[in-house]
C-alpha cells in the first residue's frame, strides 16, 4: 500500500478540528502526489496517450487541472486564464512532470471571463491550428473558472466536436465540503454531436439499403464534415468509407459511370487498407470490375462529350454490361415499388438487345438511320410482308429508322441468331408487350403498372438478355449479379 488512507484519515481529522494550515501542508506534501499516481492508474494506458491536445480553463483551484493532466499525456496543452488565475499557472505546470520538464509543448491565452465570444474564438483558433497536424482527438477540461468561462468552453467543445473532461470523485465529505482524496477519477463526456452521429449513420445505411442512394449520400456527406478529424463512436474514417460508397453507387444508379469510378475506387483502396467490415467485399469487387467496363463508354465520346452510341453498340462486352446494368436498375426500381419506372427500363433493355444485334450484322445497321442498301432484297420484302401482318395494315415504305418491334422484326427477317428457333407468334407476343407499355401513364396514357405487370415484362426482358448472352458465351445471371448493388452492414 502507498499509505494514502492513513494520510487521508489524519488530514480529515485536522480539517474537522479547524487546523486548516496543517491540513493544507499535509495535503500538498504527502497526499496530493499519491492522488496523482492513483488517478493515472485508474485512467489506464488506453487513455494515457489518447489525446493529441487538451485545452483547460484555469480558475483558482489548480488541483483538478493537475489531476486531469496527470491522468492523460497529450502532445499539446493550451491554457485559458484570467488575470485573477494567472499566478496559478505556475502551480499547474510545476505539478505536472512532463510540463515541468518541457517534454510537452504548452501555450496560454489571457481572456476576460465575461467575454464569452472571445473565449469561444480562442478555443476555435487553437482547434484550427492543431487540426493541421492532428493525429488524435482533442479534449477540453472546463473545470476551472467562473460559470461564464465554463459555459463558453462547453459550447465551443460541442460545436467543434471535442470531448469534455473533468475530475469527479466517488466519495464527497459533506462536513468539510471536499472530495475524499484518492477517490478521484477522470470523467470523459463524448461530444453529443458525435454520439448522435452514430444514430444518423445507421439511418443513412438504412436509406442506402432501401436504394435511396441520394438521400444516404447527403446525410453521410453532412455527417462526415462534422466528424472529420475528430473522435467519434463511429470513427470518421468509417463514415468516410460509407460516404464514398453512397456517392459512388448514387452516381452509378444514375448511369454516370465514369464519375462513379472515382469514389468507388477510393472506397476500394480504403477498404483494402483498413480492416472495416461494412460491405460484402467479394460482391463489391465484382461490382467495381463491371463499373470499369461501363466506364469505357467515355471512349465512345467526342471532344464535346457527345456519345457515339452506334460505336458503343459495336463493343460487344460493353453492350452486354450496359444491358445487364439497365436490367439490374429496373429491379431496383421495382424493389422501391416504382413499377412504371421499372417497366420503362425493361423496355429499353429489349430495345437495346435489338439495336446491338443490328449494329453487328453485315456491315452494321444503325437503327436510328437505317441504310437499307445493306439489307438483302429478300429480307426487305419479308420485312414489308410481316410488318403488314403485325400492324394490321400495309407499310407504305421502308422506314428510315426502326423502334423496338421493327428492330426485332428486321433481325427476324435477317435470320439473326438471336431469333433462331422463334416464329411469328413470338414477334406478336413482343408487339403486345410493347402495346401494354405504351398505355402506361409515364408514356402515352393513364394506366399504372403493378408487381404482376412488372414480373411479366421482366421475364420477357430476361429471355432476350439470356439469348444474347449465350451468343457470346456469357451467363446472363452472372452478368446481372455483377451489376446488383450490395447492402451495407449495419453494426
Amino acid at each position: 500500500m502507498d499509505g494514502l488512507e492513513a494520510h487521508v484519515d489524519k488530514w480529515v481529522a485536522l480539517r474537522r478540528s479547524g487546523r486548516f494550515q496543517e491540513a493544507g501542508e499535509l495535503y500538498k506534501s504527502q497526499i496530493f502526489p499519491l492522488v496523482q499516481k492513483r488517478i493515472k492508474t485508474k485512467t489506464g494506458e488506453a487513455l494515457w496517450s489518447k489525446y493529441y491536445g487538451i485545452m483547460l480553463t484555469v480558475g483558482t483551484s489548480p488541483e483538478p487541472l493537475i489531476l486531469t493532466l496527470s491522468a492523460v499525456h497529450p502532445q499539446k496543452v493550451f491554457f485559458l486564464y484570467t488575470k485573477k488565475s494567472e499566478h496559478f499557472l505556475c502551480d499547474i505546470i510545476s505539478g505536472v512532470d512532463y510540463l515541468a520538464r518541457g517534454e510537452v509543448i504548452y501555450d496560454r491565452e489571457l481572456v476576460e471571463e465575461a467575454r464569452v465570444l472571445d473565449i469561444y474564438q480562442k478555443i476555435r483558433n487553437k482547434w484550427e491550428e492543431w487540426g493541421r497536424g492532428c493525429n488524435g482527438p482533442i479534449g477540453v477540461d472546463n473545470t476551472g473558472g467562473k460559470k461564464s468561462m465554463v459555459s463558453a468552453a462547453a459550447v465551443a467543445a460541442y460545436f467543434l466536436g471535442l470531448d469534455l473532461l473533468y475530475v469527479d470523485s466517488e466519495e464527497y465529505l459533506e462536513d468539510i465540503r471536499a472530495p475524499k482524496p484518492g477517490t478521484e477519477y477522470l470523467v470523459i463526456l463524448p461530444n453529443p454531436l458525435l454520439a448522435l452521429g452514430d444514430l444518423r449513420s445507421d439511418r443513412a445505411l438504412e436509406l442506402f439499403n432501401a436504394g435511396l442512394y441520394d438521400a444516404a449520400h447527403s446525410m453521410l456527406e453532412q455527417l462526415y464534415k462534422e466528424l472529420a478529424g475528430r473522435e467519434a463512436i463511429i470513427p470518421s474514417r468509417k463514415v468516410e468509407m460509407y460516404r464514398l460508397l453512397a456517392e459512388g453507387y448514387r452516381l452509378w444508379d444514375l448511369f454516370r459511370f465514369t464519375e462513379a469510378v472515382v469514389p468507388l475506387d477510393k472506397a476500394a483502396n480504403r477498404l483494402a487498407k483498413f480492416d472495416v467490415d461494412i460491405i460484402d467485399f467479394p460482391i463489391f469487387e465484382k461490382n467495381l470490375g463491371a463499373l470499369h467496363i461501363l466506364a469505357r463508354e467515355s471512349c465512345h465520346r467526342n471532344r464535346d462529350g457527345e456519345l457515339d452510341f452506334f460505336s458503343l453498340l459495336q463493343d460487344s462486352e460493353l453492350s452486354l454490361h450496359f444491358l445487364a446494368d439497365i436490367y439490374a436498375n429496373a429491379l431496383r426500381r421495382a424493389d422501391q415499388g416504382k413499377y412504371d419506372d421499372a417497366l420503362i427500363r425493361l423496355y429499353r433493355t429489349i430495345e437495346l438487345v435489338g439495336q446491338h444485334r443490328l449494329a453487328n450484322v453485315a456491315e452494321g445497321l444503325d437503327s436510328s438511320k437505317l441504310s437499307w442498301s445493306k439489307v438483302p432484297q429478300d429480307s426487305q420484302q419479308k420485312f414489308m410482308e410481316l410488318g403488314t401482318q403485325l400492324y394490321g395494315s400495309a407499310l407504305s415504305r421502308l422506314p428510315e429508322a426502326v423502334g423496338l418491334v421493327q428492330g426485332h422484326l428486321l433481325l427476324y427477317c435477317l435470320n439473326d441468331a438471336l431469333w433462331q428457333g422463334k416464329d411469328f407468334s413470338d414477334l406478336e407476343a413482343l408487339s403486345n408487350m410493347v402495346k401494354f407499355r405504351n398505355h402506361l401513364i409515364l408514356v402515352h396514357a393513364t394506366n399504372r403498372a403493378d408487381r404482376k405487370d412488372f414480373n411479366r415484362f421482366r421475364r420477357f426482358a430476361l429471355g432476350f438478355l439470356r439469348r444474347l448472352a449465350d451468343l457470346y458465351d456469357f451467363v446472363a445471371e452472372n452478368l446481372i449479379a455483377e451489376h446488383t448493388f450490395p447492402r451495407l452492414v449495419l453494426r
